[in-house]
Parts: structure tokens; C-alpha cells; sequence
């Protein structure tokens, strides 16, 4: 597909399901490195979070407690709805959902202390200036 055709597909998926694959069921061999447990490991309370690439918030919702404030990022407008449905039915208030580009991240530079990124792609440069010198950026392997 090209990039329109997966714009399209996000937006008419996103408000049915989101990135939720909590209900598919798999077999794993070996043992899967867990992309959120690393970045709870390194978050403090006192920290704010940038999730790039959303999808439907269901993993940073499952981190609320984390973080000070956590951030979701998806340029899809169908993944932001999903996750503001579920933002709205977890009745939590540190945490907020965008729609924005990660090509083009519209925060102050060095606001987060965590930036993760693991289904989207990414500019190394606009995670870099949006996040505190020093800190932690989590980007997954595809």
C-alpha cells in the first residue's frame, strides 16, 4: 500500500479497534523483549511521556501510573478517536491523545523525559528535540 492507502486504512480502523491486540491469540518462542515494561522501569512519577504512534492508546493507558503526564502521538485521525473513546471510558486525567505527524513534533524542545515509539515510524531528529537532554528515547525494532 502507499501512504494514502495506509492513512485510509488507519482511519477506518482506528474507531473499531485501535492497536488493540490484547485478544489475538499466539504462540511465542523464546522470550519477547516487552517495549512498555522497559519503559515503566525507567519512568519516575515526576516524568512526562511521549508515545509516537498510538494507535489506540491501550499501552500507555496500561501506564498511567508511570508518569506524571503521558502524551500519544498517531497522525491517523481514526487512531486518536479510538483512543480518546478509550481515554473517555478509563476516566484518566494524566493522560492525553493527538493527532499530530512524528515528521513534525510540535512540543517544546526538551518538554519529554521519555519518548517511546514502537509501531510508527519516526524522525530520530524530532525525538531528539523534544526530549531532556540525557533521558531516554524507545524506539522498537520492526
Amino acid at each position: 500500500m502507499n501512504e494514502k492507502e495506509y492513512m485510509d486504512f488507519y482511519d477506518r480502523v482506528g474507531p473499531l479497534n485501535g492497536w488493540d491486540f490484547s485478544k489475538l491469540k499466539c504462540r511465542v518462542e523464546g522470550t519477547p523483549a516487552n517495549l512498555y515494561e522497559e519503559v515503566k522501569k525507567c519512568c519516575k512519577q515526576s516524568d512526562l511521556l511521549l508515545d509516537i504512534g498510538t494507535g489506540g492508546g491501550e499501552a500507555i493507558l496500561a501506564l498511567h501510573e508511570a508518569a506524571l503526564l503521558l502524551v500519544g502521538i498517531d497522525r491517523s485521525s481514526g487512531m486518536i478517536q479510538k483512543a480518546r473513546d478509550n481515554l473517555r471510558h478509563s476516566g484518566l486525567a494524566n493522560v492525553r491523545f493527538i493527532q499530530m505527524d512524528a515528521e513534525r513534533l510540535d512540543f517544546p524542545e526538551q518538554f519529554f523525559d521519555v519518548v517511546s515509539c514502537r509501531h510508527s515510524e519516526f524522525s530520530a531528529h524530532q525525538a531528539a528535540k523534544v526530549l531532556s537532554q540525557g533521558e531516554y528515547f524507545f524506539p522498537a525494532s520492526k
